[in-house]
């Protein structure tokens, strides 16, 4: 990949690897009186502009330690969509308004691989087209799936833990249309922070069962994706450049970790 677009991408995104990834959430977020006025102010002029926002619950990200052998402990506090909106016009909400989400890459295999006997020709990453309609990166090519975070998935009664993998295959089977079952492998692996959209991202490997031809003929395009592309990794790096104005910037990161490394 050209040095330029990969400084950029490292300019726009802050990336943690982990060998393990757990998330605590025991309490609400806390804003201050003066911030709470202006959240509600930015809510009540949304609202009048579109009487059908519903104030979601989302989970904000408090910090997150690293230790030595590569676990990541990630403490969060629940929001809402309010915050979030406010944070937009409030620059003083920024630093404690940054919504922890989960993305997925999607691993597949390669048809007709005769000739090819490396692991990497025979690896795929499953891209999808964001619909022209969703809120953020409209049009723009990511890793796919990807979602918030849902306490009634995540959170079960009054654990404290939060469950990634139930939330990423939630997400996989809502965005995809396509069964768990051909999961054969899930792993968290990766904390990418979205400077730009102030948006952390939990990052989770998904190997799947079929090959892209396959996932190519069974996607049916949907409110959040309209089409998909099925990347060798012999030809990520041609498909990043070409698309890099195009390309959720945390997507770009993560694909980037799967680049072949020169000898």
């Amino acid at each position: 990949m050209a040095a330029n677009l990969m400084e950029s991408i490292k300019n726009r995104c802050d990336v943690v690897s982990a060998t393990s990834i757990a998330i605590e959430c025991s309490d609400v977020l806390e804003i201050d009186t003066v911030h709470r006025a202006a959240i509600e102010a930015a809510w009540e002029a949304a609202l009048e502009r579109n009487p059908q926002l519903f104030n979601a619950e989302i989970l904000m990200m408090r910090r997150w330690e690293k230790d030595s052998a590569g676990n990541l402990r990630i403490f969060t506090a629940w929001g809402n969509y309010k915050m979030l909106l406010a944070s937009r016009s409030v620059s003083a909400l920024q630093d404690v308004v940054r919504p922890v989400g989960v993305s997925g890459v999607m691993v597949c295999h390669v048809d007709d691989v005769e000739s090819e006997t490396t692991l990497v020709s025979k690896t795929a990453l499953v891209f999808a087209r964001r619909s022209s309609t969703v809120a953020s990166y409209p049009g723009y090519w990511e890793l796919m799936p990807s979602g918030s975070i849902s306490r009634h998935t995540a959170q079960k009664d009054a654990s404290t833990h939060i469950d990634i993998l139930a939330l990423i295959l939630e997400e996989f089977e809502e965005v995809t249309g396509f069964s768990t079952d051909i999961i054969t492998e899930i792993s968290p692996f990766t904390l990418i922070f979205d400077k730009q959209a102030n948006i952390y991202d939990i990052c989770v490997r998904l190997h799947i069962s079929w090959t892209q031809n396959t996932v190519i003929k069974r996607f049916q395009g949907n409110n959040e994706y309209t089409e998909v592309a099925c990347i060798t990794l012999p030809q990520l790096p041609n498909f990043l450049r070409h698309h890099a104005e195009t390309l959720v910037p945390t997507s770009i990161a993560l694909a980037e970790t799967f680049l072949p490394t020169s000898p």
